[in-house]
């Protein structure tokens, strides 16, 4: 009899495992679906969210790639520019030094012309003393 007990409560042992197996899985069932919907929408939300970040990169990988052309635009320039300057320097040294030269030589020209023009007076000067 002590054995027939023992079955009958392990009957009802197996019996009460089961209907607890069967009542998890039911209440795991009617769940299932709404941590699905929440872990999708998560997931459709984290998208999003990469989405954007990704379009926000592109966008400041845009300007930034702008942003250089434009300084290798304007360092080209300024190169350019630089270069002008030390042409236009150089020409302003030229005509300076021809400048010096011309003065120089119409210094040279205007004492040989008062020499000469002093030389002249004297030998007018002297022939009329002759005379």
């Amino acid at each position: 009899m002590k054995t027939i007990f023992t079955i009958k409560v392990l009957n009802n042992q197996k019996k009460l495992l089961a209907a607890t197996l069967l009542m998890l899985f039911v209440f795991g069932s009617l769940l299932s679906p709404i941590v699905i919907a929440e872990t999708e929408e998560k997931i459709q939300y984290l998208q999003q969210r990469a989405s954007f970040a990704y379009d926000k990169m592109m966008q400041a990988q845009l300007k930034a790639e702008i942003a250089a052309k434009k300084l290798a635009a304007l360092e080209k320039s300024a190169e350019s520019i630089k270069q002008k300057l030390i042409k236009a320097e150089q020409s302003v040294a030229d005509a300076r030094k021809a400048s010096e030269e011309a003065n120089t030589a119409m210094k040279q020209a205007t004492q040989s012309w008062e020499d000469t023009s002093g030389l002249l007076a004297q030998e007018w000067q002297h022939e009329k003393g002759k005379r």
